[in-house]
């Protein structure tokens, strides 16, 4: 008796610093698939306006069409699930329901998903569910860009505001650091 194929679910978890590449990755990723005939879904959060309203794109302006979004969960519409085969995820760590609907993506409809996102945040600290998704995934990636001061790998991001709320979008707010960078500049706002 011959064996039916069946597609079972992958999760992707793209991780770094802001300036990491984060976004061209999926958009490289997404290009491959696409030009494999796979039928994709990109998703962004809502408030993330970079150059387009209606695209997910880098900093180099590199685009790819996207829904934007507050939540995921939207995409777990039975439409939406069976005219897709694989589901990028761009800025995962703004999607408060991130965990369950990639959960369900991977583990109940057997998608294929890849998810990008910041590390941490601007002071180090867990920033929103992407973590959470690292027991669950099936490759993490993570990424580094150079640092501002120094050139050396960039880890962190650092940001050049003086807010505290967690969340604040734009990129000109921010500078990848390496640890050392970070710590000199962290240290001198702190005194």
């Amino acid at each position: 008796m011959e064996k039916q194929y069946q597609q079972t679910g992958n999760l992707q978890v793209i991780i770094g610093p802001m300036f990491s590449g984060k976004s061209t990755y999926l958009i490289k990723q997404y290009n491959n698939y696409k030009n494999n005939g796979f039928k994709c879904c990109v998703v962004n959060y809502i408030d993330d306006n970079r150059y387009d309203e209606s695209m997910l794109s880098t900093h180099d302006k590199m685009m790819i069409p996207c829904i934007k979004l507050r939540e995921l969960n939207p995409i777990l519409n039975h439409d939406c699930i069976d005219n897709h085969d694989i589901f990028f995820i761009d800025e995962g760590q703004f999607f408060h329901d991130l965990y369950d609907v990639v959960f369900k993506l991977t583990d109940i409809y057997n998608k294929i998903v890849y998810v990008s996102g910041l590390t941490g945040d601007f002071k180090r600290e867990k920033f929103g569910k992407i973590l959470d998704l690292i027991p669950i995934c099936d490759n993490v990636i993570k990424l580094c860009a150079k640092c501002n001061q120094c050139q050396k790998d960039a880890h962190f991001s650092y940001r050049l505001s003086n807010e505290d709320n967690q969340k604040i979008i734009g990129f000109s707010n921010y500078i990848p650091l390496c640890r050392l960078c970070y710590n000199i500049l962290n240290k001198n706002n702190l005194n």
